[in-house]
């Protein structure tokens, strides 16, 4: 659990991998939207 300590100590660093993840949650939700329903 360091990597969380330090991404707390380090606001910026925090800030950086908040944005690709929420980024990387955008894109994927516009992948489901765009893509036909798979069963």
């Amino acid at each position: 659990m360091e990597l969380v300590e330090n991404m707390f100590k380090n606001q910026e660093l925090f800030y950086d991998c908040y944005k690709a993840i929420a980024l990387a949650i955008e894109a994927k939700g516009q992948n489901v939207k765009r893509a036909p329903a798979r069963k």
